[in-house]
């Protein structure tokens, strides 16, 4: 697979994770690595992270932590991390982690 398709893979499996909980997934804009996400108990801003087995999910950097605060709170969003894993096929192996990003709404 390439970095697209794995980075697509990925985003997909957490908007699944993300409507089976109610939420309402709205598509990414252009110039956005990050999905917003709406529910009865508050408003998400999740940038995924995925790894194509054997290679985890990589890290965020510092600089694209903080703009992923700054850019939920300028949305009134809560940030998150969602760090998914697939295989060659791009299925989900075990969950997706979750991180609420510290100084998140």
């Amino acid at each position: 697979m390439t970095t697209a398709e794995i980075g697509y893979a990925g985003e997909r499996h957490v908007e699944a994770w993300l409507r089976s909980k109610n939420y309402v997934c709205h598509p990414k804009a252009a110039d956005s690595s990050d999905i917003e996400g709406i529910g009865t108990t508050g408003s998400v801003l999740v940038r995924v992270m995925t790894g194509q087995a054997p290679n985890a999910a990589p890290e965020i950097s510092a600089e694209e932590r903080l703009s992923l605060i700054e850019r939920a709170a300028k949305l009134g969003r809560t940030a998150y991390l969602a760090r998914v894993q697939i295989d060659e096929r791009g299925r989900l192996l075990g969950t997706i982690g979750w991180t609420r990003l510290p100084g998140a709404t």
